[in-house]
């Protein structure tokens, strides 16, 4: 009858910890892509140990995962590419990031990077052969993007 008791009493409490430990998943989420869009490289290095979930199909190594989307389609790695925040562009490719993650409008992190003329993050993504065909939902590929804006120069 003891083990029995022991048994409800787990199940009780898987079932009441268990929303809390989602919410508390879902924080790190959130911190992990504002982190990225501000920027700060050692955050996002404590919040992907402490298993901050990205994507729950890409598991990382050290326990996270690393390519959560917005409902905009945007990821850490595209915030971290519109911020001009090469350090941790670096970091999430390390990490697994998927290089061909697009937003909602179809952009990738390299047309948004050559959209800004950042020609150093440009060449860290084409090292890790991001897609220079691939085109946006207007058909826009990155240099036609990074052209658009007077910044043809950085896939050249």
């Amino acid at each position: 009858m003891r083990t029995r008791h022991l048994s409800v009493l787990s199940l009780i409490l898987i079932l009441f910890t268990m929303p809390v430990v989602w919410a508390a998943d879902k924080e790190l989420d959130r911190e992990l892509r504002l982190s990225a869009a501000v920027g700060d490289t050692e955050a996002m290095e404590a919040l992907l140990d402490r298993g901050a979930d990205a994507n729950a199909s890409n598991k990382m190594a050290r326990g996270a995962e690393i390519n959560a989307r917005t409902k905009n389609g945007c990821t850490a790695l595209t915030f971290a590419a519109e911020n001009g925040h090469i350090g941790i562009t670096a970091l999430l490719i390390e990490r697994g990031a998927n290089l061909h993650d697009r937003t909602r409008a179809g952009w990738d992190s390299l047309m948004i990077a050559s959209r800004y003329g950042i020609a150093d993050m440009v060449e860290q993504l084409l090292f890790r052969d991001a897609d220079t065909k691939a085109s946006d939902k207007d058909g826009r590929s990155a240099l036609m993007q990074a052209a658009e804006k007077g910044q043809a120069h950085v896939l050249g």
